[in-house]
């Protein structure tokens, strides 16, 4: 095969393009950083940024398809020459030879000398140990998807108006997805329509291009032709195929534990499934302090009354299960008439929904707040206590093995997330023995940190 000069020109970026320095600051010299997402993350924008810094620093190798260890190997080899940081964009598309020879020059790079890898995939691209072990730096599709505020930068770019809570579905639909993301503002923006009209423009005018892009991705992988298959006709997945897929960079997103397709891939072959409430952005609460500080996406809410937000408190902890009126008026206005407890009960109702609707339109309301009958918080919940209780499970687990640097770190981390009693200003609720534990692993975590060495103090030099 025939070898190119190397270094490639770098790839031209389009003038939207946002400088992103939280991602930007990812990289360091001296470190093998590995940027993994499915293809319209902007990974090779992200390479090209960072050479942009320093372009005499880096040496650019575009991967061809079917590509061999020898070619490959050879091109690397020159790309180095002189201590360049070679950038190999496009290293899934590789014969497995040409992934092999990637892996094993990884492997043998002089430790002077960096390097950034774009990949669909990194199987058999880099050792799979080196992706938690602290070996590389790794950039995935979830720090390469859009944030809101990067989202709200182009809308002002390409001049798209917005309101927030169609600016949320925005997101939601595309998973931020910076290539549907970027498309379809576009799209709205070169016919002044607002953000809510995006999607469905840019199916308009795109979704034939975009339905044979992912068709011509999925055929480069093995798991292709199952996941084609069901955006053309969705019906039931399981959570191994759908991390099957993502694993192998198909277009799904993960959310913690949870995977799903990318709404739009259903939506360009005519099949975008509906906003219901489990696609509907999470409910973000802080129940460790004493304002119960609450979010839908990034947007806060903004409680009427401190009642109001005690009362979304209680209903957090039980889970989803519903609360009757009756439990609710004598939890909260204990003695009160009945008749005055459940006007009081109906206006902290109205005043939740109030809050809620700021945000996310009259529409979806019932999707956070159910409260025609029984009363709930009928919202997918992320609280503080799981991230709590996260921490100080790993600081156990670090101190078990020994390392005590970390282990200090997880309960700082604890301890800086416990700001108040669970039932601080709470009415008697039942809760109490959680409150208790909670408060048993807070002291735990104050202890820990006045006992464990604090390794950000300077050492005192020896005499």
């Amino acid at each position: 095969m025939e070898v190119p000069i190397v270094p490639a020109a770098l790839p031209r970026l389009p003038a939207f393009a946002l400088e992103r320095r939280r991602l930007l600051d990812r990289y360091t010299r001296g470190s093998l950083t590995v940027i993994a997402a499915p293809s319209g993350y902007g990974k090779t924008v992200l390479a090209v940024q960072i050479a942009a810094q320093n372009p005499a620093q880096f040496a650019y190798v575009p991967v061809r398809i079917g590509e061999d260890d020898a070619s490959i190997a050879s091109r690397l080899r020159a790309a180095t020459e002189g201590g360049r940081t070679p950038i190999i964009d496009d290293a899934h598309l590789a014969a497995p030879s040409g992934r092999h020879a990637i892996r094993t020059f990884l492997r043998t790079l002089d430790s002077a000398i960096d390097a950034i890898v774009c990949t669909r995939s990194c199987d058999g691209v880099v050792e799979h140990r080196t992706l938690f072990d602290g070996s590389v730096s790794v950039v995935d599709d979830a720090d390469l998807a859009f944030t809101a505020a990067e989202v709200r930068a182009l809308c002002e770019r390409f001049q798209v108006a917005f309101k927030e809570v169609a600016l949320a579905e925005f997101m939601q639909r595309t998973a931020s997805w910076p290539m549907a993301v970027c498309g379809a503002l576009r799209a709205a923006g070169e016919r002044s329509l607002d953000v809510g009209a995006a999607i469905d423009e840019w199916y308009r005018l795109h979704s034939a291009g975009v339905a044979r892009f992912i068709a011509d991705e999925c055929a480069r992988v093995p798991d292709g032709a199952p996941f084609l298959a069901h955006v053309h006709h969705p019906g039931p997945v399981t959570p191994e195929e759908l991390a099957a897929w993502h694993a192998c960079g198909l277009f799904v997103v993960r959310a913690g534990k949870e995977y799903r397709v990318i709404p739009v891939a259903y939506g360009v072959f005519g099949n975008e499934p509906g906003l219901g409430a489990a696609n509907a952005p999470a409910m973000q609460v802080h129940l460790l302090r004493h304002d119960v500080a609450a979010a839908i996406g990034d947007v806060r809410i903004r409680w009427v009354r401190h009642k109001d937000a005690q009362l979304v408190k209680y209903l957090i902890l039980k889970s989803g299960a519903p609360a009757t009126r009756t439990e609710l008026m004598e939890i909260f206005w204990p003695g009160r008439d009945r008749n005055i407890a459940a006007q009081n009960l109906r206006t902290t109702c109205s005043n939740i929904r109030r809050a809620i609707r700021a945000i996310v339109g009259a529409e979806s309301v019932d999707r956070y707040f159910e409260s025609s009958g029984d009363i709930r918080v009928s919202a997918t919940v992320i609280s503080d206590i799981e991230s709590f209780t996260t921490e100080i499970s790993r600081g156990r687990l670090a101190l078990a093995a020994g390392d005590a640097r970390t282990a200090r770190a997880h309960f700082k981390a604890a301890r800086d997330i416990y700001r108040a009693d669970l039932l601080t200003g709470m009415p008697a609720c039942g809760f109490e023995d959680l409150a208790s534990s909670l408060r048993h692993d807070f002291g735990e975590a104050v202890h820990r940190l006045r006992t464990l060495p604090d390794f950000s103090e300077p050492r005192a030099n020896a005499s």
